[in-house]
């Protein structure tokens, strides 16, 4: 994809700041692409300790059609390949595979049934629980036995008009792709998975795999966001991806671990980036990645991100009748968004792992326990401080927004909270988070019409949409019509100045503009105390709490950490090189200055020196961990509200999250990653090789079902997991072939012996 020059080239300065080594296109590495705009070279290889230009997997040549698992699929947009032998159905849904049983026999996987697909099954929500006794008069046990046969058998071989079932014919072999979480959802509905789980839902045992929904690995994605100066009109920026790469590895003790090695000194740091409209806000739209993790699940946060989402798509009436008048209150906020470009770190291998779980009620719960692994929180701590020292270097002085009153941060954040404040206090909220998923699916377009004297009117429409329309409505009236009087006289005129100030002449100024600008984030947490009661009833939260370790555990943790506390100082500043002079580049790897490094501020001083594995590190217990991770995630919280820079803060660009921490502090670095980072949708390992399917992908305890998707993988992908999974695909269907033509030439052989025996 075309490169943006003037911004790229300020992004792989920033990288070669923190040691990178540029690729340059002259590089033999880089002779197989052309990146001719870029400065730098670029390839499809990782080059560990450099930083080269991105490769799209766009093709330019076809219309920019996507090359990802298409390609196997259809031959151009819209033409399917191979359609005397492939027959490929869209928007339908797998409910269950059906299993022919038989007591000398593993159970054999012969149908599938499925349907139309919803909103709903995407969401994920599950299965329906078993059908409860009809009540009635009292009947013989016979009777009852046979009447609750009858309504299992309805229940597992559904009559319902809108199902189909496929079945197998010959040899044929069920195999499922529906991903690290569609997949053991599918199989738990089937009656394949542990026996806790299956009697949960009250599904019949097939098979019992206990480890089926375990061992969930995701990849977390902590992002900083900058926001150009430029006033292009949203349809002349173009979005882009991945247009610098880089990795390295960086800590205070690197020497001689391998490049595909971390250790808790030494991290292997990956950065990539995103700018330009609709790159940001899909992530956005997805991960309610404005507000700290614990509280995206409360249903207001679900009302805030699907009203603001509702208003970008009606951008286009601006001007018209048809555009609703609330939704000129977060026209800042999408501004600020198509002008955003972020930088953002990423775990490569996570060693975190978590869980899938069905609960009778039909939920599914999803927890990947992001960040609760040691070497996990490790690395994003010192992938985030590279992070703020690049935002922090002044590379990109001259192009994005400085600190200053009514800046981006300022209006997104003040635009998040107090729509939140309006949602979470709207008498119908409840109402509204069960029918935002089947708002979704009307085709009625929720627009305000208006009366005569241009007041917001209700349209028509069904009772699922009703709650979403009122809720649009009293907003709309609270704005007072066409105005928005709430909003601080401040951070109004900042949205509607048309010139942004330089950022290179707000560099190193006097301090009023930072001083205008912990004054407006001072405005916009004027009702903290409200927020964080609202926020406290989060699902996430109330989950949270009802793990938290015991008072004992939490004690033993604390002693911990104040026996440590005073070593961790003894790093002194000119102990090192690193302290003294800076961070020292070699080829592959930065080392940095343990004084400020996480491991120090978390194991003392005393393991300064040590080698990368240190003792002290394999001695603690697991609950401690838990118990200072959960510290961090509410130091975070604390962050979120807080409306000033740290003391001696080296931050000059308008960031989001708005405050940035000191990079010479570690433990609020960690805390900063714990509260603002986000899945990238990496999901994998749930019906992982070796414990769920056999060598040949097959599911064990049973015959004729396998898996070829990302739950097969026992340990994550180090990079984009894409490549992997169609190599994967075409190998587990090469291996089916085989396995195939092997079974055929045996049924073959087994025929002719049998005509030679009756001979």
């Amino acid at each position: 994809m075309p490169q943006d020059t003037q911004y790229v080239s300020r992004l792989a300065m920033s990288l070669q700041d923190e040691g990178y080594k540029p690729l340059f296109p002259s590089d033999e590495r880089a002779k197989d692409f052309n990146c001719p705009r870029s400065g730098l070279g670029c390839t499809a290889k990782i080059l560990p300790g450099h930083v080269w230009g991105g490769v799209t997997v766009f093709d330019k040549e076809k219309n920019f059609f996507r090359n990802a698992a298409d390609v196997f699929v259809y031959e151009a947009p819209g033409v399917p390949a191979h359609p005397d032998r492939l027959l490929v159905k869209t928007e339908q849904f797998v409910e269950r595979v059906l299993f022919a049983t038989s007591k000398v026999s593993q159970p054999r996987a012969v149908c599938v049934s499925y349907r139309p697909s919803s909103a709903e099954d995407m969401a994920p929500i599950g299965l329906d629980a078993p059908p409860p006794q009809k009540t009635g008069e009292s009947r013989g046990l016979l009777s009852s036995l046979l009447s609750y046969a009858l309504q299992m058998l309805e229940w597992i071989w559904p009559n319902d008009s809108s199902l189909e079932i496929a079945c197998l014919r010959g040899q044929g072999e069920i195999i499922l792709s529906a991903g690290a979480v569609h997949t053991p959802l599918l199989l738990f509905r089937s009656g394949v998975g542990p026996q806790e789980q299956l009697q949960e839902i009250g599904v019949p045992a097939v098979a019992v795999v206990e480890e089926l929904g375990r061992n969930l690995s995701d990849r977390i994605l902590i992002p900083i966001q900058m926001f150009q100066k430029d006033n292009k009109r949203k349809e002349d920026r173009n979005p882009r991806v991945c247009q610098v790469l880089g990795a390295r590895h960086q800590g205070p003790h690197c020497d001689g671990v391998g490049i595909n090695e971390r250790t808790l000194k030494c991290s292997l740091l990956t950065t990539e980036e995103l700018s330009g409209p609709n790159v940001i806000h899909g992530l956005l739209w997805a991960s309610h990645l404005l507000l700290p993790p614990s509280w995206r699940d409360h249903p207001a946060a679900h009302a805030v991100f699907n009203f603001v989402r509702f208003c970008e798509g009606k951008m286009k009436f601006q001007g018209t009748l048809q555009y609703p008048p609330a939704c000129m209150f977060v026209e800042g906020l999408l501004d600020c968004l198509d002008r955003s470009i972020s930088l953002f770190y990423f775990t490569t291998e996570p060693k975190s792992r978590g869980y899938i779980r069905q609960h009778k009620d039909g939920r599914v719960e999803v927890e990947a326990n992001y960040l609760k692994n040691e070497q996990d929180l490790f690395d994003a701590t010192r992938g985030v401080q590279s992070l703020i020292q690049q935002v922090n270097g002044g590379r990109f002085a001259d192009i994005v927004e400085p600190l200053q009153p009514g800046s981006c941060p300022v209006l997104m954040l003040y635009t998040v909270v107090s729509l939140f404040l309006d949602f979470a206090q709207a008498a119908d909220l409840p109402q509204y988070e069960k029918q935002l998923l089947s708002v979704r699916r009307h085709s009625t377009d929720l627009q305000t019409h208006h009366h005569e004297q241009a007041r917001a009117t209700m349209p028509s429409a069904s009772e699922d949409e009703l709650p979403f329309l009122r809720l649009i409505q009293n907003l709309t009236e609270s704005r007072g019509g066409l105005k928005n009087e709430k909003q601080p006289s401040a951070i109004r005129a900042a949205a509607n100045d048309p010139e942004r100030s330089e950022g290179a002449a707000a560099h190193g100024t006097a301090a009023q503009p930072v001083e205008g600008f912990e004054e407006d984030l001072g405005k916009v947490f004027k009702d903290r105390e409200k927020l964080k009661r609202l926020f406290e009833n989060g699902g996430a939260q109330q989950r949270r709490r009802r793990t938290n370790m015991s008072p004992e555990t939490t004690k033993q943790s604390s002693q911990k950490k104040d026996e440590l506390a005073p070593q961790s100082r003894v790093c002194a500043a000119d102990a090192e090189p690193a302290c003294k002079d800076g961070p020292i580049h070699s080829d592959v790897y930065t080392t940095t200055c343990s004084a400020h490094d996480i491991f120090t501020k978390r194991y003392g001083s005393s393991a300064c020196y040590s080698s990368p594995d240190a003792s002290t590190a394999q001695a603690e217990s697991p609950e401690s961990f838990i118990s200072w991770q959960a510290g961090l995630a509410e130091a975070g919280i604390q962050q979120f509200f807080g409306e000033r820079l740290p003391p001696g803060s080296g931050q000059w660009a308008a960031t989001y999250p708005p405050v940035l921490p000191q990079v010479d502090d570690p433990e609020a670095v960690a805390a900063f990653a714990v509260t603002y980072m986000t899945s990238i949708w990496h999901l994998a390992g749930t019906a992982a090789v070796g414990h769920v399917v056999d060598h040949e992908f097959r599911v064990m305890g049973t015959k004729n079902l396998s898996i070829a998707d990302a739950s097969v993988l026992n340990q994550m992908t180090r990079l984009n997991p894409t490549a992997t999974l169609l190599t994967l695909g075409r190998y587990i269907g090469l291996l089916k072939v085989k396995s195939s033509e092997r079974n055929t030439n045996n049924d073959r052989k087994s025929g002719e012996h049998g005509r030679k025996g009756g001979l």
